[in-house]
């Protein structure tokens, strides 16, 4: 039996893993850029589409009537 005077008995709480300042700055500047990589990948005109268009563009020039 316990006695009312003995302490709870509770399970152990699991220490928190903090991320250091230094890997949270790492890591938002790596996403940061890889996103400047990634717009500039596709701004670039090198790395575009070169296929036909589905759309003629600009229109055939028609001659005078």
């Amino acid at each position: 039996m316990i006695s009312p005077a003995s302490p709870a008995i509770t399970p152990p709480m699991k220490a928190r893993h903090s991320v250091s300042r230094d890997n949270m700055v790492f890591t938002a500047v790596l996403i940061l850029l890889a996103t400047l990589v990634i717009i500039l990948w596709f701004k670039d005109p090198a790395h575009r589409y070169t296929g036909e268009s589905r759309v003629g563009w600009p229109p055939p020039p028609h001659g005078k009537p």
